[in-house]
C-alpha cells in the first residue's frame, strides 16, 4: 500500500523556512486617505488668499473626520507634515476664521482648539 501523501511532503517548508517566514516583518497596508469637502467649504476657500489656509483646511475637514466632530487640537508639528510653518498656521487660522469656516480658542503658551462651524 502506498501513502497517498507522499508527494506533498517533498513540498513541504523545513521548519528553519517557516520560522523565517512567520518572523519575517511585514510592510503596513498603503492605505489611499481622501477628505471630503463640503460644498459651502469650496466656495468660501475661493476667497482665500493664502496656500496655507488651503491645506490647513484639508488637514482639519480630515482631522475633525477621524475625531468624530469634537474639537480639534492643532499642534505645530502635525502642520509641519502638510507643509505649513507655525507662523503659516496662525496666518491661515485667521483667514478660515474670516471666511466663517472654523471658531478658534485661543490658549496662552498651549495649541489652539478649533471647532469646525460650515
Amino acid at each position: 500500500m502506498s501513502d497517498p501523501y507522499a508527494d506533498l511532503r517533498q513540498h513541504a517548508l523545513s521548519p528553519e523556512t517557516l520560522a523565517q517566514l512567520t518572523n519575517a516583518p511585514r510592510k503596513p497596508p498603503d492605505y489611499q486617505s481622501f477628505v471630503k469637502v463640503p460644498s459651502i467649504w469650496v466656495e468660501r476657500l475661493r476667497e482665500a488668499r493664502y496656500l496655507a489656509s488651503y491645506r490647513l483646511a484639508l488637514h482639519l475637514l480630515h482631522q475633525h473626520w477621524k475625531s468624530r466632530g469634537r474639537p480639534l487640537t492643532l499642534s505645530n508639528a502635525a502642520l509641519e507634515k502638510e507643509g505649513v510653518t507655525r507662523r503659516a498656521k496662525w496666518r491661515a487660522l485667521r483667514e478660515l476664521e474670516a471666511l466663517r469656516l472654523i471658531m478658534v480658542e485661543r490658549r496662552p503658551r498651549q495649541s489652539p482648539r478649533v471647532v469646525l462651524l460650515a
